[in-house]
């Protein structure tokens, strides 16, 4: 049992490390100004907290405003992250969790549109 543990445990380790590193190269594709005016307009409107943010805070508005540019379809209805699968290839290793994100995309895709 504690072989099984470990071995899930390493996945998971390396699903996590996979995905932020996949996360930090589709950030390249979000238009960085979205990110930056996003960020300006919750602190400017009272969002953050009393006095002058501290950069924990703005460090963490940073990432959400991060990844709802990543996420949210632009106009053309694609997202960052879209933009980047298209660009790329799997790298040595990714082909099974690239098949994986197709069929699900696939699936998505079919449940949305049904």
């Amino acid at each position: 049992m504690a072989v099984q543990s470990t071995s899930l445990a390493e996945l998971a380790r390396r699903i996590r490390q996979t995905a932020t590193e996949l996360a930090l190269e589709a950030l390249a594709f979000a238009p960085r100004t979205k990110v930056e005016e996003t960020v300006r307009g919750w602190f400017g409107k009272g969002f953050g907290p009393e006095g002058p943010p501290s950069q924990s805070t703005v460090a963490r508005a940073l990432a959400l405003a991060a990844d709802l540019a990543m996420t949210l379809p632009s106009a053309s209805g694609s997202t960052a992250i879209d933009r980047m699968l298209r660009q790329r290839r799997p790298q040595p290793g990714e082909e099974e969790a690239y098949h994986y994100s197709c069929v699900f995309n696939a699936i998505w895709h079919r449940r949305a549109t049904a």
